[in-house]
């Protein structure tokens, strides 16, 4: 072969991995999944070993939700945080609910990942401490 050939050859080549590496970025491109909150809020409680079959998990979730979106919530669980996961479950009362989240909270203590929990937590948390500091932890994974 010539040295004319081999240079054509050699352009050809480049070409190719040109366009491989184009279509290989738009692979990876639709491959990335995004993490949605609600994923990351389901992870940490996963991690934490919080018991799903809880009534006050699922407040929790709400909760931690609603607190992303916004923050002045937790400040006040009684009057902020607690009425709104009862107006998104169409519920009355917030009794259950806060009775549901405290429950939760001790159960997980009790039975979760206590090695997690003590990087965190250096003891059992009031509801409004656990909130605030799940949030914060949260936030900072989504940022």
């Amino acid at each position: 072969m010539t040295r004319k050939q081999l240079l054509r050859i050699r352009r050809m080549l480049e070409e190719i991995c040109v366009i491989i590496d184009k279509e290989l970025e738009i692979k990876e491109r639709e491959n990335i999944t995004l993490k949605t909150d609600e994923d990351i809020i389901n992870e940490f409680l996963v991690k934490i070993q919080m018991p799903s079959n809880l009534n006050g998990y699922t407040y929790i979730q709400i909760g931690l939700k609603l607190c992303i979106g916004n923050n002045l919530l937790v400040n006040s669980l009684t009057n902020g945080l607690y009425p709104a996961i009862a107006k998104e479950l169409d519920m009355n009362s917030i009794a259950p609910i806060k009775k549901g989240v405290y429950n939760a909270i001790e159960v997980t203590f009790l039975r979760g990942n206590k090695k997690y929990l003590n990087t965190i937590f250096s003891k059992k948390p009031s509801s409004k401490a656990f909130f605030k500091t799940v949030v914060d932890l949260i936030k900072l994974e989504i940022e």
